[in-house]
């Protein structure tokens, strides 16, 4: 068998089992999605996977949205790397004459015919040329295009003022305007996985909404073979019902099992990346991507914008007598912001749902009925900075020691701090330290302890909170910190991960 034959099958079977991923959406509790495509010509070279929302979903700037289009380009090794010039070039995306940016503006403008806001995505285990100017205008946010980095450059001359005239020439459009509404419907997502990855993650969903995982030990792919099958038989555009009798049939259904308590599901959103569908799981969420580029506040907004909403949203959305589960796909700042605000004297029962290894989830609620285990507690180590003030910082580093990032940052920032707190769980830092829920509200506990321990003249001056852990315990850590008096969480610079990169996050009280 000749190698693009394989290559064209494998293909076929990667968009599978995308299209399987995507169809999970259709068994989640809170789900919005109507139903879910394949191989669904609604949308001409965006046909491979199409999501329908019904009611509308909501895009990263919080506008309603109708229809997630998914176009899948696998490739058998990583031999080739994307360009900005790639999008405009047939040959990328295996075609003759049309090329996907040509494509991508067909698509757009027919569903903007059909008063329609829909987002149209590029899938490809390929990643970005690294001396490529591509590479600074695709942002964490989804996979969006940064669109203000893109205006940068006031002439055709400039680095982006080459790319928007090439583009804009390409696609036939008038003005810089008119690409700009084209871009932002485009999302890339780039270094989408391996097949076994794409197999691994979708695994993790099928378990999650009561489906048979696929069985890694057999050559043959059950799921793949199925919707294969059913497309021969002209089957394109899937609702629940119907997709699950047919998982029935194939005994693949193995139902989910009814959860013990009946918590409310709600959401506070600020990254988009692998929390693109919490509106499925949530009954209640609050979407954040608008105030950020990435990790990065955008210009015009400040933290405490962020924390004002967040407040508001906590005072409508929970209430006392009620059971709830808070998922946090957010910032450090975020995750202490909604601790803060639902207090131990607020009297909600929330707990915090935390990601884990392998990609899985776990709710944190702590169980006070069995509290006996004897918990690793921290160990502290203190730095003494002379002559600099009385503030103090406190370096929580559970998965690694931030000690020398956060004594860069002060002294760059000149802040006031006389003192640093070092907190390391005992054993050393690592991604297991916590070992559940009731390890987690234990540590909160003991931090709290910790920092009502400064001194008078401690307590009079401003506690800088530097953090590297699980959002769930800085969750918990929020809910006792009314006593801190006035505080800063600061947010630290993963792109660059340069020493001492930490911007100021929220302050409380207001």
């Amino acid at each position: 068998m000749s190698n693009s034959v394989v290559a064209r099958m494998q293909g076929d079977d990667y968009q599978a089992l995308y299209f399987w991923l995507m169809a999970c959406r259709l068994f989640q509790e809170h789900t919005r999605v109507n139903s879910v495509g394949y191989e669904y010509d609604l949308a001409k070279s965006f046909d491979d996977v199409v999501v329908i929302y019904d009611p509308p979903s909501i895009d990263e700037q919080g506008n309603p949205l109708h229809m997630d289009f998914y176009q899948i380009k696998y490739h058998v090794a990583q031999e080739g790397t994307i360009t900005w010039q790639s999008l405009c070039d047939p040959a990328f995306i295996n075609a003759t004459s049309v090329s996907f940016l040509q494509k991508l503006k067909n698509a757009y403008q027919l569903m903007k015919q059909q008063g329609k806001n829909c987002r149209f995505h590029l899938v490809t285990p390929w990643i970005i040329n690294p001396t490529d100017p591509l590479r600074i205008l695709i942002s964490n946010t989804g996979g969006a295009l940064r669109l203000s980095k893109l205006m940068e450059g006031k002439t055709d001359a400039s680095q982006m003022g080459k790319i928007r005239a090439v583009w804009r020439e390409h696609m036939g459009l008038a003005s810089d305007q008119e690409l700009l509404e084209v871009l932002a419907s485009l999302r890339l997502i780039l270094g989408s996985g391996t097949m076994v990855q794409l197999t691994e993650r979708l695994n993790d969903r099928l378990l999650a909404v009561g489906l048979q995982p696929i069985n890694e030990a057999v050559n043959t792919h059950t799921y793949v073979n199925l919707i294969q099958n059913l497309f021969k038989k002209g089957k394109v555009l899937f609702q629940k019902q119907e997709l699950l009798e047919c998982c029935k049939r194939e005994g693949l259904w193995r139902g989910v099992t009814a959860s013990s308590t009946s918590a409310i599901e709600v959401g506070i959103r600020s990254f988009y990346r692998w929390a693109e569908n919490m509106e499925d799981e949530t009954e209640n969420m609050l979407p954040l991507e608008k105030y950020f580029e990435g990790r990065y506040l955008k210009e015009g907004y400040s933290w405490q914008n962020i924390a004002s909403e967040i407040e508001e949203f906590i005072k409508r959305s929970f209430v006392r007598g009620k059971q709830y589960n808070l998922h946090l796909d957010a910032h450090a700042s975020i995750a202490f912001a909604a601790g803060y605000h639902l207090n131990v004297s607020s009297g909600v029962d929330v707990a915090p749902v935390q990601k884990v290894f392998r990609g899985g989830k776990q709710i944190w609620r702590p169980d006070e009925q069995n509290q006996q285990k004897v918990y690793p507690d921290w160990e502290y180590a203190e730095t003494t900075l002379s002559g600099k003030g009385h503030d103090v910082a406190i370096a929580i580093g559970v998965k690694h020691d931030i000690t020398e990032d956060v004594l860069v940052y002060i002294n760059q920032a000149n802040l006031p701090v006389g003192r640093i707190i070092t907190c390391l769980v005992e054993g050393g830092p690592s991604a297991f330290a916590i070992q559940d829920a009731n390890h987690a509200l234990f540590l909160a506990d003991r931090i709290t302890a910790k920092v009502k321990s400064r001194n008078i003249h401690e307590r009079t001056g401003h506690l800088h909170i530097f953090y590297a852990g699980p959002n769930a315990l800085l969750f918990f850590i929020g809910k006792l910190a009314k006593s801190f008096g006035k505080c800063t969480i600061y947010e630290y610079d993963f792109d660059t991960q340069m020493p001492g990169k930490y911007q100021p996050g929220i302050t409380f009280p207001k």
